[in-house]
């Protein structure tokens, strides 16, 4: 769709403003694209309506990349009031599998973000991946600016609920997750990969009976661009609660110490299993600190 504009937008909506009342269902489209795919389009927005990609499992794990894909320069489009579903996936060859998709991961094309997508106060359900929001997978390429996911819930992912990769500038803000007690093994409940710029990750809850091992918010690889010390990054007033730790290398929160210039308060973490178990822990660290006052400030958090 070409000549879109804010003052010009392509909005698909239910007239009633019921999100039950428009339901967007199908096959699986082909590889590599989504069930609802928006690409080279801008100022698309989803209002209001219901998406279902009623595909077995079986299918899914090995066509499409998501229920809703945008791709390609698709910029200042926004999912809202929605709810995007799709059936539990527990085995995949294609690891971009998503209810949600931005990009097609690895493209060494640059100048194909889909920076300034917003989702919020949408309900998401199923599915490998919940939300795959990021950029190219390059490290050298540019970022995807400005996303923001808010006010959302996600429910019964199987690997992740929300993974951000390789965005600057970015917020996930007052989403409740609850993935599913069969969750994959290592899942990376919220996964933030290679942060830039200043982020803001708050008022997220995180709740999970996972019984192998799992995190609930993790923050990894500080190969990401520092945020600047006078404007720092903020994770704060989130809380995670695992009630069910029976395995090792389970983490309520995992911070890389290499992301710079992060404030982490008023957290509060809870992992509640047997004594017995080793190595799991409710808030736990990464790598060296650097020594040059970057390093993550830690304060007013309450950890079981």
């Amino acid at each position: 769709v070409q000549g879109t504009s804010a003052e010009h937008p392509v909005v698909f909506s239910s007239l009633s403003g019921k999100r039950d009342n428009v339901i967007i269902s199908g096959a699986a489209a082909l590889k590599d694209q989504g069930m609802v795919y928006v690409e080279n389009s801008s100022y698309i927005h989803f209002r209001n309506i219901t998406m279902i990609a009623p595909v077995p499992a079986s299918t899914y794990a090995t066509k499409p990349y998501a229920t809703v894909h945008f791709k390609n320069g698709s910029r200042h489009c926004s999912i809202e009031n929605c709810v995007v579903k799709a059936q539990v996936i527990t085995e995949t060859t294609n690891d971009g599998t998503a209810l949600v998709r931005t990009g097609d991961g690895g493209s060494s094309t640059v100048d194909t973000n889909c920076d300034y997508l917003t989702i919020k106060d949408s309900r998401f359900d199923g599915g490998y991946i919940g939300l795959y929001l990021g950029g190219s997978g390059i490290v050298a390429n540019p970022k995807d600016k400005g996303l923001q996911v808010t006010g959302n819930t996600v429910t019964n992912t199987y690997f992740k609920a929300i993974y951000v990769p390789d965005c600057e500038n970015f917020t996930i803000a007052d989403n409740t997750v609850t993935p599913g007690a069969a969750a994959k093994k290592g899942a990376n409940h919220i996964d933030i990969y290679r942060p830039h710029g200043t982020f803001r990750v708050t008022g997220n809850k995180v709740v999970t009976n996972q019984a192998t091992d799992c995190t609930g918010i993790n923050f990894r690889d500080n190969a990401g661009a520092k945020a600047d010390a006078g404007h720092p990054s903020l994770f704060a007033n989130n809380v995670v609660i695992n009630t069910n730790v029976t395995a090792g290398y389970t983490y309520g929160v995992f911070l890389e110490t290499g992301i710079a210039n992060v404030i982490v308060a008023h957290n509060t973490i809870l992992l509640n299993g047997a004594s017995t178990v080793k190595s799991a822990y409710a808030l736990a660290f990464n790598g060296n600190a650097a020594d040059d006052g970057t390093a993550p400030k830690v304060m007013n958090n309450i950890i079981q």
